[in-house]
């Protein structure tokens, strides 16, 4: 979790602005559109932003004849789902394809789900199910606005002084400063691409060996 609180964020905003009253009942609005904006991001410069503290899950179960289960309330993106029941992992269909399916609804061809897309509120799956099946939703969550004096964000405190500075960059937007609304949205850029830079070691410690099959060597004849 961070370590300034909603109100401390605030004060050290406003200090930005040259303690400028004017701006009182903003500051709390940019720290919160900040932090949004961070948690919503997929990616910075190129560099995918993971950020571990969002990533969650959640367990449904699937209703017999029912095409569909509920979308987390605080879910974000979904990234996988995992059929728990039958230890296998759904794959993604795109809506068009799923449209497409025209037995989705017909009742003689329920069975195992292997497919999922997500529209509006719901989690689509093909085909429709059978039987009443355990799922595992993995998704990013939406994290909820800072509200209380005392509140701090979900992410690490490592993400603190960089929700200062895109709060900062929407402030400079605010009161009509582009050029160092620039500067501050490049800095934390910049700071947030460093960031995971520490993060990505954890990807290196994976180890894989590619081993070319026999089969595809051809002696070669002159």
């Amino acid at each position: 979790m961070g370590v300034i609180s909603y109100t401390l964020f605030q004060t050290y905003l406003k200090s930005r602005f040259g303690n400028n009253d004017a701006w009182d009942s903003f500051y709390g609005l940019w720290i919160n559109s900040a932090y949004r904006q961070l948690t919503s991001r997929d990616s910075v410069g190129g560099k995918r932003i993971e950020i571990p503290e969002l990533d969650t899950t959640s367990s449904d179960a699937t209703v017999d004849g029912t095409a569909y289960v509920s979308v987390p309330s605080d879910c974000i993106a979904i990234s996988e789902i995992f059929d728990e029941t039958n230890d296998v992992q759904l794959e993604w269909l795109a809506y068009p394809e799923y449209v497409g399916k025209s037995d989705r609804a017909d009742t003689s061809s329920e069975g195992k789900p292997t497919y999922w897309v997500r529209s509006g509120a719901y989690i689509y799956l093909y085909p429709t199910p059978d039987d009443a099946y355990t799922l595992t939703i993995h998704y990013r969550k939406r994290p909820a606005d800072l509200s209380g004096a005392s509140d701090v964000t979900v992410l690490g405190e490592e993400w603190d002084d960089i929700i200062l500075e895109y709060a900062v960059a929407i402030g400079r937007d605010w009161s009509n400063e582009p050029e160092k609304a620039m500067y501050s949205r490049k800095l934390a850029d910049e700071m947030t691409k460093n960031l995971m830079e520490i993060y990505s070691r954890e990807e290196r410690a994976r180890r894989e060996t590619l081993t070319m099959n026999p089969a595809y060597l051809q002696k070669q004849t002159y």
